[in-house]
């Protein structure tokens, strides 16, 4: 049995740095502060941040039998990550060209359609697969309808795991009752602030978080960005505040921020601590470029916890 199973999108990011697309080109050329290859996608940077933090992750993702999806099978084996869960489909992989701003936000681009890479069908889990399986993201590859949220749910709830999820809404979204069989078996729930908003309808943090609840969702935390968390449950809510940090690039904080809390979580601390935990560990990831091309160990998170204490 693993720690943890990530379930979700893997890609190749393209990361520009420092471009002012503000400012017109010079002939053909616009000249920049850097640019980065990395290996990307919420599963991804979760299973390669988790297994920096020590945590036995294994990774369930798609990709395409393209020369993208070999070098991203070459770096997950480079990083430790072990690929026997990702299905290869034929077609190209998923890759993201990211515009970094000079504060560490970031934009993506990517293709409107999916690319036949992301569009696999995970397999269900096994009892006994893991002790927490990770969802990536709602509301994208391969968890882009609610029939494939409640299929797969219902699958990891009968495995015996606890299940978490992330959520991405900038594509289709569908009414809250739609995803509330799916959700209403979530133990974790990781979205930001603008995904929660757009899911819920709703603008306030009291009022997305009993909506939330409403869905039966067990135990919610909203990203807040540089104001750190929000956490409700049925019988408690907080603020938990962000760690503060020199933002470079703010790609995967989010995905680094769950494996965090993920890691924390497994060694039993309190929801408050695997939040500190998590913000820390996210805190980290954004002092680089890309996701995952700075290594974080338990012992970094751990000291830099007790230096801002």
């Amino acid at each position: 049995m693993r720690d943890v199973l990530c379930v979700g999108i893997g890609c190749l990011d393209v990361l520009v740095r420092g471009a002012d697309m503000a400012l017109p080109f010079q002939g053909e050329a616009k000249k920049c502060e850097c640019v980065a290859l990395e290996i990307g996608g919420d599963a991804v940077n979760q299973a390669v941040a988790l297994r920096r933090l020590g945590v036995d992750a294994g990774l369930v993702t798609g990709l395409g039998t393209d020369e993208a999806g070999e070098l991203i099978l070459s770096q997950l084996n480079r990083r430790g990550v072990p690929t026997e869960g990702i299905v290869l489909s034929p077609g190209h992989s998923r890759i993201n060209v990211i515009l970094i701003q000079g504060d560490g936000q970031r934009h993506f681009l990517h293709e409107a359609a999916p690319a036949p890479g992301s569009l696999f069908a995970p397999p269900p889990p096994d009892a006994g697969t893991a002790k927490i399986i990770s969802i990536g993201s709602l509301l994208a590859p391969p968890f882009l309808t609610p029939e494939s949220i409640d299929r797969f749910t219902a699958a990891a709830a009968e495995s015996g795991a606890i299940l978490c999820a992330d959520v991405m809404c900038n594509g289709r979204l569908y009414p809250l009752d739609e995803l509330k069989a799916g959700l209403s078996r979530l133990d974790y729930f990781f979205p930001n602030y603008e995904e929660a908003s757009l899911l819920t309808g709703q603008r306030d943090l009291m009022s997305i978080t009993s909506a939330l609840l409403d869905c039966g969702i067990r135990h919610i935390v909203v990203k807040t960005g540089r104001d750190g968390c929000f956490v409700r449950t049925q019988q408690e809510h907080f603020f938990v505040p962000a760690v503060p940090a020199q933002a470079l690039d703010t790609t995967g904080a989010g995905d680094n921020f769950v494996a965090g809390f993920l890691c924390a979580r497994l060694e039993d601390r309190t929801l408050f601590d695997c939040c500190r935990f998590a913000a820390a560990t996210a805190a980290l990831s954004i002092s680089q470029v890309g996701a995952s091309s700075r290594p974080i160990s338990r012992e970094q998170v751990d000291a830099l916890l007790k230096k801002i204490s």
